[in-house]
């Protein structure tokens, strides 16, 4: 395993750090606190079967305390480089992630040639928000046609979809 902790204890004070310096099968455990800013947003699995999650998944209180703060700068993740059911993102909490402009598509999460599976995590107030004329789609997660990602035990609040022209979606 491979640790992650934002008080600096851990392997990595960051997510894509640890992301970056991992190999198939590793696994990511992120410890209870709140990630932000650089290397805890946009970030990518880099085609690796690997597993990032919580030091407990199943535990709602670890969860909530799990926190990826994306502070509406941008996405949490893309998996966009084939990403299979061996990449795996679970137990975590992603909250105030935003996908705008022309690539609009996934507030938190863009799934985009890649199939992974994302379980017992929490989405909250994230946003797609499109420009003018231009459309958003999945306020929390965006998958496109080629992507077969399996989603489970999932929460979903308070996310949404703003098209350029005012128009939204709370689906």
């Amino acid at each position: 395993s491979i640790t992650v902790d934002d008080d600096g204890s851990g392997d990595f004070s960051n997510i894509q750090a640890a992301i970056a310096n991992s190999r198939n099968g590793d696994i990511v455990v992120i410890y209870p606190g709140r990630y932000t800013g650089a290397g805890n947003r946009e970030m990518d699995f880099l085609g690796k079967s690997i597993t990032v999650r919580s030091i407990d998944p199943t535990s709602v209180e670890i969860v909530n305390n799990t926190v990826i703060d994306c502070e509406e700068v941008s996405r949490a993740f893309r998996f966009h480089n084939s990403e299979g059911p061996g990449s795996i993102l679970a137990g975590l909490k992603i909250v105030r992630a935003l996908a705008c402009g022309d690539d609009a598509r996934g507030g938190a999460i863009l799934c985009r040639g890649a199939s992974p599976v994302i379980e017992d995590c929490i989405f909250v107030a994230n946003v797609a928000e499109g420009g003018i004329d231009e459309s958003a789609r999945g306020g929390a997660v965006y998958i496109e046609s080629d992507s077969h990602p399996v989603i489970v035990r999932c929460v979903f609040k308070d996310n949404c979809a703003l098209a350029g022209d005012g128009h939204s979606s709370n689906n």
